[in-house]
């Protein structure tokens, strides 16, 4: 599996994301879907990436509902996109091949986290006052 390989792939499916954008409804689906695979294959590839994996899911999740809005359109679109590669069954590596199917969609997840990772650290310090708040209330 080459670097260049796995991005190339990703391209594809960033092109797809801005119709998930624009459709809140369509981005809950698919965030519902990625959840239940990220769960379910969670050991192996994705236990490196997992703690940040979940802050992502978060992230999307309060950009979908509303409640957090300070995520640039561009990261929202990577974030799609990585999510559509990371559900999509036939990928450069097939997720039917035991033990190596995941490994590219981990690949794919590592790559996004690096790129937004600026973002991410700012919903986490966002969360953890708003979570502060609900506390106090």
């Amino acid at each position: 599996m080459e670097k260049k390989d796995v991005e190339k792939e990703y391209a594809k499916y960033r092109r797809r994301a801005s119709q998930y954008a624009n459709d809140r409804e369509k981005s809950k689906e698919l965030l519902a879907v990625a959840m239940k695979k990220a769960i379910k294959s969670r050991n192996g590839a994705l236990e490196e990436v997992w703690g940040n994996l979940v802050l992502l899911f978060e992230m999307f999740r309060d950009w979908i509902s509303g409640k957090y809005n300070s995520v640039p359109m561009n990261s929202i679109i990577m974030i799609i996109g990585a999510l559509l590669y990371f559900v999509a069954p036939m990928d450069v590596i097939p997720d039917f091949i035991m033990g190596m199917g995941i490994v590219d969609d981990a690949a794919v997840i590592s790559i996004l986290i690096k790129k937004i990772s600026s973002d991410i650290e700012k919903y986490k310090a966002w969360k953890e006052i708003a979570d502060e708040t609900t506390k106090r209330d």
